[in-house]
């Protein structure tokens, strides 16, 4: 049931040097999840790549 997740905290990273997924869908994503969600967080990585951190 999608209105029972509307709570569900949600956190997204993203590398603002990632050439694989553009940094403006990261920041387009997360404008269209606060539209659905209570509870969202957009984490930007200053000068990372499309990889993990440990942060």
């Amino acid at each position: 049931n999608a209105i029972g997740n509307k709570e569900t905290p949600v956190l997204q990273c993203h590398g603002d040097c990632d050439p694989i997924v553009p940094y403006k869908w990261g920041q387009m994503t997360a404008s269209l999840l606060k539209q659905f969600m209570t509870q969202t967080e957009f984490k930007t990585y200053r000068g990372m790549m499309h990889t993990s951190c440990d942060e």
